[in-house]
């Protein structure tokens, strides 16, 4: 939760100081509070499991990375956009930018940055390009970027989380037929990533269905396996035998505040997905806009909830329905099927849930 917690700290920091006419801020809570967990300390004025990081955000002069995604395919190539952001006027030049990508495969570089209109305020340095390498499974990694001045005195460091996935997942639905009795459109989505399709409920076929309706219903409970994506309250009819219901997220604060809600996933469950610990930007394709209720506890494998336990809601659920077995989702998992990595994670992660 504290790792969590920088994550949200650092990304609300960099994005206001982004822009060069936000001058001052005020963060809150310098230590927890008995019903608040935003400080920069602990109830007990302890650091917390990221206290080592706080001068990269809270440095007079930051650097600022961005990414469009954070996800990615061995091959790709990471475009990351580096700003500086400039309060304490001590450098009036600037050495290079010197960046290392830890993990299976490290890397590192650096590059000349043009100083010449480095003043107060927030300025765009670069943009690296970093080849994602090869790797053998689903990888998070840490890449470090250091502005360093002409006489090698550090001037600001910070962090971006990349993850980095093999190739071949891109092709996740290879030896798999799905029973697909509606759109043709997701049909499209699935044929792409390797999944054989079909309109009739052949033996061995897994539904995938995007509405629970007659044909959805005689499926499972005659035996079959089924996956119901949740994008809508009509997805779901308010009376039907799963107890669930939809909900948007715009209720009882589901969307969180920085540090107000925590989304979970079962590590057992996801095990596809290199990090369950923290919900990092890596999960922006997939992000619902909907919570599931009435779930049974142990059959809901991911979720949220708020504050001290507080509106829980499900974003995955697995359940026996008839003779057959249902998971039903509220994770959008197919706009971004083969170019998001997390995307066809987390859906051959709920097809091995249906085969267990």
């Amino acid at each position: 939760a504290q790792w969590q917690e920088y994550l949200s700290l650092k990304y609300e920091i960099e994005e206001m100081r982004l822009y060069s006419s936000v001058a001052g801020y005020v963060i809150t809570e310098f230590t927890d509070l008995n019903w608040e967990c935003n400080g920069l300390l602990d109830f007990d004025r302890a650091p917390k499991a990221f206290h080592s990081a706080i001068p990269d955000v809270l440095a007079q002069d930051i650097l600022i990375p961005r990414i469009a995604h954070t996800a990615l395919f061995s091959g790709e190539v990471a475009n990351i956009e580096v700003s500086l952001s400039v309060f304490s006027g001590r450098y009036k030049e600037i050495g290079e930018l010197v960046w290392q990508l830890e993990g299976e495969a490290p890397q590192e570089g650096r590059c000349d940055v043009d100083s010449a209109s480095i003043s107060y305020g927030t300025q765009m340095l670069t943009t690296l390009s970093i080849p994602i390498p090869q790797v053998s499974a689903p990888t998070k990694s840490t890449l470090h970027l250091s502005l360093l001045a002409p006489n090698g005195e550090m001037i600001a460091h910070t962090t971006q989380n990349l993850v980095m996935v093999p190739s071949a997942l891109r092709q996740i639905g290879q030896s798999k037929t799905l029973y697909v009795p509606h759109s043709s459109d997701v049909a499209d989505a699935l044929v792409s990533v390797g999944f054989t399709v079909t309109t009739e409920a052949i033996e061995g076929a897994i539904g995938l269905f995007t509405q629970w309706d007659s044909i959805a219903q005689t499926f499972v409970e005659s035996g079959g396996k089924g996956l119901l994506l949740v994008a809508s309250p009509e997805a779901l009819a308010n009376e039907n035998p799963l107890n669930l219901q939809v909900e948007s997220r715009d209720k009882e604060g589901r969307w969180g505040d920085w540090c107000g809600g925590k989304t979970w996933l079962v590590p057992s469950v996801f095990s596809s997905l290199p990090d369950t610990r923290t919900y990092d930007f890596e999960y922006k394709a997939i992000i619902p806009d909907y919570v599931l209720l009435g779930a049974e506890a142990d059959k809901t494998l991911a979720g949220i909830y708020i504050g001290w336990l507080r509106a829980p809601g499900a974003f995955l659920v697995c359940q026996s329905v008839g003779a057959g077995r249902l998971v039903t989702t509220t994770f959008t998992l197919l706009s971004s099927l083969g170019t998001d990595p997390i995307s066809g994670l987390v859906l051959a992660d709920a097809l091995t849930l249906l085969s267990k």
